[in-house]
């Protein structure tokens, strides 16, 4: 199928933001294959992590080109993903706040809109980076440990922000399978994920994943309440 063809009559001007769009279906096909249910399986390769097995009711799940907020006592205070292929995810942690922010940057994720925005929404909840928060940082998914959004994601942690952040984990590399990852606020515990499990999980279809694929800022799709 020539799945370019589904672009036909759609109107893609508003989200464009300003970019120039050129349909790549080697990468539209890689995308496709990570957000298939059918394709996901408990990773063989990187960190092996327990999969969650809590109430899917808690799981806010965070989308390709989206990064969530939460924390112990929200109504939803686990944060979790899937799909990770190319893509990576910064998973955060503050364990005196029982406060994680995780996020599912991709290639036309403009993390230098986004990162800020994540920054922003946790001052908004009442962080401070003149206390003692201190976050735990972990980078997973990536297929090149030298990848460039991977770099630039270690360097706006280190270095982009005045939150104290320490990068303490990287599960990153190939993976043929793709990785998951899920942190309960509660506990700070990493978990890898299976939306197979979660009724709630919305798989994106063939048209979602094209618009994923033209550049903008992650959208922030869950904050505490």
């Amino acid at each position: 199928m020539d799945h370019s063809k589904l672009f036909d009559g759609y109107d893609l001007s508003g989200i464009k933001r300003g970019e120039d769009f050129k349909f790549d279906p080697d990468r539209f096909r890689d995308v496709l294959k990570y957000f298939s249910l059918d394709s996901l399986v408990t990773e063989k390769n990187g960190v092996q992590r327990p999969e969650f097995s809590g109430n899917m009711d808690d799981v806010v799940d965070v989308s390709m080109n989206q990064q969530a907020v939460t924390r112990a006592t929200d109504a939803k205070p686990v944060l979790a993903t899937f799909g990770l292929g190319p893509c990576v995810s910064l998973v955060g942690y503050e364990p005196s706040e029982k406060v994680g922010f995780l996020t599912h940057y991709s290639a036309s994720t403009e993390v230098n809109n986004s990162f800020p925005n994540l920054l922003a929404t946790l001052y908004r909840i009442g962080l401070s980076h003149d206390g003692p928060t201190r976050f735990e940082v972990r980078l997973v998914g990536g297929w090149e440990r030298e990848d460039k959004l991977i770099q630039e994601l270690k360097t706006r942690v280190r270095h982009g922000t005045m939150f104290n952040m320490e990068i303490v984990e990287e599960d990153t590399g190939y993976v043929e399978e793709g990785r998951s990852v899920a942190l309960d606020t509660r506990t700070g515990e990493l978990f890898s994920y299976s939306p197979k499990n979660n009724p709630h999980t919305k798989i994106p279809d063939e048209l979602e994943i094209m618009e994923m694929l033209i550049p903008c800022p992650a959208d922030l799709v869950y904050s505490p309440r």
